[in-house]
């Protein structure tokens, strides 16, 4: 027996994150609410945003500019910054307890991927401090990237005479890492917006990040420690695939 399936009703607007199909139009309000953290786009996507996308939501007056520059039209390109719940990140509550003794607490919570500047970070600790210093610096993955890279990190690690510890598991209250440290830092080489440094101010951490990217919106002379940079070109997994504007 066939059943008749009753048609979808009009839609009045359609959200996706990701840009998969360049042939044709969204039904209804078309809106990219995308996440990219480069310069420069990859070419393929301008002319199918200007001529089929009503409007893209970006995080950061970093990415707004990057798809601007890249020619996307600027009345397209809106800024919906990404909030935090300032209760949950709070100095107040549960405090992640760490395998380490040492009573000086750096940390870096993100992604353990080069261009986040997670190899320039243990390079710089390491050179400064050994296991003698009363300081460490705890990684804590955010679980985005594989099992292999965390692996790597962990072994390289255990080779280093310094106090350094790795993290994968995800806890139950992952806030409790930023009250158990006491300085965030994050060196990153792309960032288009850096949620977990607005996590770490929230909970009352000074922020050592890069001078550049997103951060920009809320990080500044007078809240953070801002690491100079300048800008180059990098190798980056992200775009092996994309031709850049």
């Amino acid at each position: 027996k066939v059943t008749e399936i009753p048609l979808l009703p009009e839609i009045d607007f359609f959200i996706e994150d990701k840009l998969i199909d360049f042939d044709k139009r969204k039904t209804g309000y078309y809106i990219l609410a995308n996440k990219w953290e480069c310069w420069s786009l990859p070419l393929k996507w301008i002319d199918h945003i200007n001529q089929n996308v009503d409007q893209v939501w970006i995080s950061s007056d970093f990415v707004k500019q990057s798809y601007i520059n890249s020619g996307v039209d600027e009345e397209r390109v809106k800024v919906v910054p990404t909030g935090i719940d300032t209760d949950k990140y709070s100095p107040s509550g549960n405090i992640y307890e760490l395998k380490t003794s040492k009573s000086f607490k750096f940390l870096y919570v993100g992604s353990i991927i080069e261009r986040k500047g997670i190899e320039l970070l243990i390079e710089a600790f390491t050179e400064e401090f050994s296991q003698e210093d009363d300081v460490a610096l705890i990684i804590k993955d955010d679980l985005i990237d594989s099992s292999a890279k965390s692996f790597e990190l962990e072994k390289k690690i255990h080779e280093l005479n310094a106090e350094i510890e790795f993290y994968s598991e995800e806890p139950e209250d992952f806030t409790g890492f930023y009250r158990a440290c006491d300085v965030f830092v994050y060196p990153f080489k792309t960032e288009g917006y850096g949620i977990h440094v607005l996590e770490a101010m929230s909970s009352e951490l000074a922020a050592i990040v890069t001078d550049g990217g997103g951060i920009k919106d809320f990080c500044n002379q007078e809240n953070s420690y801002l690491l100079p940079a300048e800008w180059s070109e990098i190798e980056c997994e992200q775009l092996e695939t994309h031709e850049l504007v």
